[in-house]
């Protein structure tokens, strides 16, 4: 219900980073939580840089600084 009410830029990510936690994320939580984050932080940062080129990173920042520019509503929903 609630995505009926997000914005344009929403509806258009929201799909996409949801596939993204649920198949690239997720699996790998358990593995991360049980090593020491000095092991994973290689692999994270991999992370991090994908996420960056799609351009979700810093969703409640502005677009100027990096972010997607969200307001609080879509930002919660992308959160």
């Amino acid at each position: 219900m609630l995505e009926l009410l997000a914005s344009e830029k929403v509806k258009q990510h929201l799909p996409a980073i949801r596939e993204f936690v649920e198949t690239r994320l997720i699996p790998n939580e358990n593995r991360w939580l049980q090593q020491p984050f000095k092991q994973t932080e290689r692999e994270l940062e991999t992370f991090r840089q994908e996420v960056k080129q799609l351009g979700w990173w810093a969703p409640h920042l502005p677009e100027n600084e990096g972010g997607m520019g969200l307001g609080l509503f879509d930002f919660a929903q992308i959160s």
